[in-house]
């Protein structure tokens, strides 16, 4: 139901803003299998990543050996 994957990811980004927990422990707390799942599934509705969310000015690089 979508008012209650709403509410799951509402309750995410609480826990994301007000605490340090890993998002695997989020992800649990809130309902999800996994950590990936949660994920894929904040990014659809939100926009962002868990990630994202918590470290907003952090940038992700990839190094690439050559």
């Amino acid at each position: 139901d979508a008012a209650y994957l709403a509410l799951r990811v509402h309750y995410a980004k609480s826990l994301l803003e007000g605490s340090d927990l890993a998002i695997g422990e989020i992800a649990y707390r809130c309902g999800f299998p996994n950590a990936g799942h949660f994920s894929r599934v904040f990014r659809q509705q939100t926009g962002i990543t868990p990630t994202h969310l918590r470290h907003p000015n952090r940038t992700v690089v990839n190094d690439v050996a050559r």
